[in-house]
């Protein structure tokens, strides 16, 4: 069975037959894109800018548990442990092309309830603005807080469609 179907490059494609919105192609820079999808018919409203540097501090920030010393990491370390904010919700992403069963399986898993993610984004960027320490690790990410704050809004949209949240990246 193909479960793949659409134009790929597209800004709409269809994966496991739930539509994925594409907010920023690969470009030169970048070597991933960062996919949020809802299980909403209509297209969420997206990130107002380039979302990798969220994909980069979700990746380090799933990292910090395994020891990783990048400063991302740090951050999720402080959100959790000093800031109490729930991040479980933003670190539960993964490819968004699946390689064998296995995979499709943890591609499901991942489907989301969005209240949960929008209060960990919301949490997350409101204590990365309001301490010194956080701001400082993220500061070669400045607009983090502001893609956290588009997650949420993302999050927020969805729960209001009565809508699931999953979050995966392309490479």
């Amino acid at each position: 069975m193909n479960h793949r179907s659409g134009v790929r490059g597209s800004r709409r494609e269809v994966l496991l037959g739930v539509s994925i919105w594409d907010e920023f192609p690969n470009t030169e820079n970048s070597v991933t894109t960062l996919i949020v999808e809802t299980t909403a018919v209509e297209p969420h409203p997206g990130f107002r800018g380039d979302p990798q540097n969220l994909l980069t501090f979700l990746s380090f920030g799933a990292a910090e548990r395994y020891g990783s010393l990048h400063p991302l990491s740090g951050v999720a370390n402080l959100l959790r442990r000093r800031h109490n904010v729930d991040v479980t919700p933003l670190f539960e992403f993964s490819d968004a092309v699946p390689d064998d069963e296995l995979d499709e399986r943890e591609l499901e898993r991942l489907w989301q309830e969005p209240g949960p993610l929008a209060q960990s984004a919301a949490g997350a960027a409101a204590a990365i603005r309001a301490n010194e320490r956080l701001a400082s690790l993220a500061r070669e990410f400045p607009d983090l807080p502001d893609l956290l704050d588009d997650l949420a809004t993302i999050a927020r949209w969805a729960q209001a469609r009565d809508a699931r949240v999953r979050i995966t990246y392309r490479l």
